[in-house]
């Protein structure tokens, strides 16, 4: 599904009945975006379930320098109803890289909702996040080899780190590398694409 971001996208900070969507899409957009880069097997064995406990603990026990966004859109025009379909979660930086005080942990979205702007949302609302909170800069570490996501990141003015690091998922080893933006705020962008639930 590509085009223009539809307006019925909203971003929001994440609340604690966002826990099955949460897992649901942090599942989903695992089994789409890293086929090819894990083993199938592995990837056909996820299921949301195993994640919602995991996300339930988290949106319950949240730190307050920690932070979940949610992108979420109207399943059918003027319904209240609204779906997940993706996130983007993190809070301090975790491996003493400087100058970089703060980090992106996870950004997913549904396959089909790539490529549509709200990728960007997100990192402009955890962006606007860490200024609001006196952070000054944001990086989020990528597998190798996921093209896609480094050329997104790429295109939003990351910065490749020097190094990488080793990771191991089920029994891949894989690697990771890093992009950094000294200055967050240049991600920010319009204030009014964020609607932040407070």
């Amino acid at each position: 599904m590509n085009g223009q971001l539809s307006d019925e996208v909203a971003v929001r900070e994440a609340r604690q009945g966002d826990a099955e969507g949460i897992a649901y899409v942090h599942i989903t957009a695992w089994q789409t975006a890293y086929r090819g880069i894990l083993p199938a097997s592995y990837l056909d064995a996820l299921t949301p379930a195993a994640r919602y406990a995991v996300w339930q603990n988290r949106l319950a026990r949240q730190a307050e320098e920690e932070f979940t966004f949610v992108a979420e859109v109207a399943t059918r025009a003027g319904d209240e109803e609204r779906q997940l379909v993706g996130f983007a979660a993190g809070g301090p930086e975790r491996d003493g890289i400087a100058p970089y005080d703060h980090e992106i942990w996870g950004i997913y979205l549904l396959e089909e909702w790539r490529g549509r702007g709200i990728g960007r949302r997100l990192v402009a609302a955890a962006a606007s996040w860490v200024v609001e909170r006196g952070g000054k800069s944001l990086l989020l570490w990528v597998l190798k080899d996921n093209w896609r996501a480094r050329a997104f990141y790429e295109a939003l003015g990351g910065e490749r780190l020097p190094g990488e690091k080793s990771i191991t998922i089920g029994s891949s080893s894989l690697l990771e590398l890093a992009y950094g933006w000294p200055d967050a705020a240049k991600l920010t962008g319009s204030r009014r694409d964020i609607a932040a639930s407070r």
